[in-house]
């Protein structure tokens, strides 16, 4: 599965594609949202995994509301700092379909990963790029 991790912290962003690689995923990374906003709404991604708070141009929920305005509906998964229940609410309601709390487990973030993935493949989904 092609998943784009969008996520500002290096470290973090580099343990997530070693993490997801040893799951057998092709990752892509954007460090900013201005990238992330790219390549989230024209790549052939089959997940995206966002981080709210973005350097340069587009944060998290910007990115999410302008993928599903133009109808790309794949997975995304939030995974963020910012763990207050609004916060949660928030970019649930703006159109994500999970939400995790940084620091995360590797253990919990793979098998919401893989529930996503699955979730998808079992549905439908309007992909416009594919």
């Amino acid at each position: 599965m092609n998943i784009l991790v969008v996520e500002d912290e290096h470290k973090i962003a580099r343990a997530l594609k070693k993490i997801l690689e040893n799951q057998n995923h092709s990752i892509d990374i954007a460090y900013s949202g201005d990238e992330g906003m790219a390549l989230a709404t024209l790549g052939p991604y089959d997940m995206v995994i966002l981080d709210r708070m973005l350097p340069r141009g587009f944060d998290g929920l910007n990115i999410l509301k302008s993928m599903r305005g133009d109808k790309v509906n794949i997975p995304v998964l939030m995974l963020t700092g910012m763990g207050d229940e609004d916060k949660v609410v928030e970019g649930l309601k703006s159109g994500a379909d999970d939400y995790m709390v940084k620091p995360f487990s590797v253990a919990e973030l793979t098998a919401r990963v893989q529930a996503l993935i699955r979730r998808n493949k079992e549905y439908d989904v309007y992909r416009p790029y594919d």
